[in-house]
């Protein structure tokens, strides 16, 4: 049981590391809905185009191993147990997460010709 909390543990801490890296790569925190920033080259908006679109994918990885760790969770204890309600929470989470990120990838995919 203690193993099983030390992994969800750190797979969280491994998520907001990703969000972490994805919010500060731009400096200024900012909301999807902002323009983008000027001062941004072409190269720039490539790389980080890209890398946007890469902690999409691993959040969404992430995000759907907590559904089947949930998924089994509520197979073997029940539906009403703490820890499928906690998976499901760092799912929705993470999946929040991924779409935020991709939008960003989708800003700086406009902005390369």
């Amino acid at each position: 049981m203690g193993q099983r909390r030390l992994f969800t543990s750190s797979m969280v801490l491994t998520a907001i590391l990703f969000v972490g890296c994805a919010a500060n790569a731009l400096g200024p925190t900012r909301s999807p809905s902002d323009p983008l920033p000027s001062a941004v080259t072409q190269r720039e908006a490539s790389d980080l185009m890209f890398k946007y679109s890469q902690q999409a994918a691993e959040l969404r990885a992430i995000a759907g191993r907590y559904e089947l760790e949930a998924q089994q969770f509520a197979r073997v204890r029940g539906e009403g147990d703490e820890q499928v309600r906690r998976s499901l929470e760092n799912a929705k989470a993470l999946w929040a997460a991924a779409d935020e990120v991709d939008q960003l990838a989708r800003e700086y995919r406009r902005a390369v010709p």
